[in-house]
């Protein structure tokens, strides 16, 4: 047979061939948690003050779940945390992408600009009786004035998910909030989604995602401080050998 005309053949079998070896080390042993986590939010804490904010319908249809925990806590000194909580059901969750709601895109999407001034991009708090990793970013809202330091922290079939590395920050500040957001998008979307398939996390499991954060009125370190305080006051974390029924 002429090379000219097997050469296509060849790099067509090699493609498909490519797709089912890949898919074969995929499903051939997937990989399960040791143990299954869960988070559990405390709606009452101690000398804290609990102010509801109803999330939008077009949010709540974006995240595709009700059981949706929103608003702000406020604490003594006037201390004021703002927490979101969502968790999807194992039923619903294949259809979730958990990633589209980290505020690497959300938050940029909206218009708020990252800032590096120093901080951590992951910073480890304890919840419980153990230590957790959370993601750590600063942004400057859309308005430029003032900074929120924000951590959060995403579990995917009862283990955490960790962000590949930090995207990383813009230098113009010209640069469209749309193309911030879909150039983030596109960043955690391919990076957990090389993460899941190397780690073979199908993401068919019930899914987490908390998020708490606090103005930087006095520098990200006594910002952090105050979260780090605040953890283990508003999460507690649940630890078993399998999914909770």
């Amino acid at each position: 047979m002429n090379l000219r005309r097997l050469f296509p053949l060849l790099l067509l079998g090699l493609f498909f061939g490519l797709i089912v070896a890949a898919r074969a080390w995929f499903w051939s042993a997937p990989s399960t948690p040791t143990e299954f986590l869960r988070f559990t939010v405390n709606r009452e804490p101690a000398q804290w003050k609990f102010i509801a904010e109803p999330v939008g319908d077009v949010a709540q249809g974006i995240l595709a779940t009700t059981n949706l925990f929103n608003g702000i806590f406020v604490g003594p000194k006037d201390q004021r945390i703002i927490v979101f909580a969502a968790h999807w059901l194992a039923e619903s969750s294949e259809a979730m992408s958990v990633v589209q709601h980290t505020p690497d895109i959300c938050w940029v999407g909206a218009g708020w600009k990252p800032s590096l001034v120093g901080q951590p991009e992951r910073v480890q708090l304890t919840v419980g009786d153990r230590t957790v990793p959370f993601e750590c970013r600063v942004f400057t809202p859309p308005s430029g004035h003032g900074q929120e330091l924000v951590v959060w922290c995403t579990l995917v079939g009862g283990a955490l998910m960790q962000e590949t590395d930090r995207w990383s920050i813009e230098q113009s500040t010209e640069v469209e909030s749309r193309t911030r957001f879909d150039w983030a998008a596109r960043r955690v979307g391919a990076n957990q989604f090389v993460k899941n398939f190397l780690q073979r996390r199908r993401g068919i499991g019930e899914k987490q995602f908390v998020r708490f954060s606090t103005s930087m009125t006095d520098g990200w370190e006594a910002a952090l401080e105050r979260l780090k305080s605040f953890a283990p006051q508003w999460l507690e974390l649940s630890s078993s050998q399998s999914a909770p029924q």
